[in-house]
């Protein structure tokens, strides 16, 4: 509604410039998101939409710029004479102005609360994922499998296995937030895995090779393996230890 108020106002002074105005304001969602256009194959992620987020508050002021500056080109004597039209301007300026102020505390409160969530979730399935981590680093060394050495494959996410708490903010978190729910492509699912022996227990641990894991992931008996920590969760296949840890795969 604010934008239609300011293009009817600028149309009153020039009908070209309310044409122009009307084509940026409905390319300004466009051009928030104009990496989309300049690679056309890529996918849509969260960190894509952050322009986006912008253009609600771009166009709160860019509307309330141009009801203030409509009465600057105004004599005292314009000001005057038209004293019933400015107390209508004032007024619908204090109308935007409350409006803007609403849609930003809002706004506001809501990234907060988003926020926080995210930040929950992150530590949640961070400990979760670790604990799971650490436990299947013992159970290897128990069995013998850590010392001999060789590459491991993990079969599925930790957010997947009984034995990983979370709240119920967890679900209610961005998909990217949620530490240990991470997709199982096989050029990643390995060297994330890796990633968290490296970063949080100090171990390395050799991923196998992705054609590896394609064919492990594609083998019924590893379909019918129990989940991570019961028995018969970690075996040996082809040379490569196989740790079903949960069934997200």
């Amino acid at each position: 509604m604010a934008l239609i108020v300011a293009i009817v106002r600028i149309a009153k002074k020039n009908v070209v410039y309310a044409v122009l105005f009307t084509i940026c304001a409905l390319l300004l969602p466009i051009a928030t998101n104009i990496v989309l256009f300049m690679a056309t194959e890529s996918f849509l992620s969260i960190q894509m939409t952050n322009g986006l987020a912008m253009f609600v508050a771009v166009a709160f002021v860019l509307v309330f710029e141009i009801l203030v500056e409509r009465n600057k080109d105004k004599t005292e004597t314009d000001l005057l004479s038209k004293d019933n039209s400015l107390a209508k301007e004032k007024a619908l300026r204090q109308i935007v102005s409350v409006i803007v102020v609403i849609v930003s505390i809002i706004t506001i409160y809501g990234n907060y609360v988003s926020t926080q969530i995210d930040q929950e979730a992150c530590r949640e399935g961070r400990t979760g994922t670790i604990t799971i981590a650490s436990e299947i680093l013992d159970s290897l060394k128990n069995l013998g499998y850590a010392d001999r050495g060789g590459s491991v494959c993990f079969v599925g996410t930790p957010c997947g296995n009984e034995r990983f708490m979370y709240s119920e903010i967890y679900p209610m978190a961005n998909e990217l937030m949620q530490f240990g729910n991470w997709g199982n492509a096989a050029s990643t699912h390995g060297q994330t895995w890796m990633g968290i022996y490296r970063e949080y227990l100090g171990y390395f641990v050799e991923p196998c090779t992705n054609d590896e894991y394609e064919a492990i992931v594609a083998r019924d008996d590893v379909a019918a393996m129990p989940m991570y920590p019961r028995a018969g969760s970690i075996t040996e296949i082809d040379g490569i230890i196989v740790v079903k840890v949960s069934n997200n795969y």
